[in-house]
């Protein structure tokens, strides 16, 4: 009896597994490689999420730091308009006494030294009262027509005498007393 092995059976068989392996090792490796880079690539997306995260969490910080420092400045602002409010507040109601102080330096009999300037008030409406001490009588008498002169009537709306004092004293001092009304000057530079 002979028997006979048939190996081209076997080969087929043999031939159809290493097909079936050599399709399946490419397989793998093909998904191994696709493993591989889909790694690589979450990886970098990840390390480039990271990046992005920390360079928006630094821009936070900034924004915060630049938040508070106008809010600073903000308040400083808010002060500044306050007292700037306050400031033109108390301009408006200032009394700017000074050029109207001038004229009555300029015209008064003290700028001639026989006068001296006793008190002077003085308010937001322009209306003054001053009062003027003199040594002599003689002065005195000589000084009444000054505030006779135009030009120093000029500045006022209206001016009254209000009161003599004649009394000699020890010092021989003479009072008088002016109540007035200024008119609005012009502004000076």
């Amino acid at each position: 009896m002979k028997k006979q092995i048939n190996l081209l059976l076997q080969q087929k068989d043999y031939k159809k597994k290493e097909k079936f392996f050599s399709i399946f090792r490419k397989i793998t490796v093909l998904l191994g490689i696709a493993t591989v880079l889909c790694l690589f690539t979450i990886f970098y997306i990840d390390k480039k999420t990271k990046t992005q995260y920390q360079i928006l969490l630094s821009k936070k910080e900034d924004y915060l730091k630049q938040l508070i420092l106008k809010k600073n400045v903000e308040r400083q602002t808010v002060y500044f308009n306050e007292k700037s409010n306050l400031f033109n507040k108390i301009l408006k109601e200032d009394i700017n006494f000074l050029p109207y102080y001038r004229i009555l330096k300029t015209y008064l009999p003290v700028s001639t030294q026989s006068a001296d300037i006793n008190s002077v008030k003085y308010d937001n409406k322009k209306t003054v009262e001053f009062a003027l001490s003199f040594s002599n009588y003689e002065d005195l008498y000589n000084s009444i027509s000054a505030f006779e002169n135009e030009k120093f009537l000029a500045f006022f709306d209206e001016l009254t005498l209000n009161s003599i004092n004649l009394a000699e004293t020890k010092t021989k001092n003479y009072q008088l007393s002016l109540k007035g009304k200024f008119k609005t000057l012009p502004v000076e530079p």
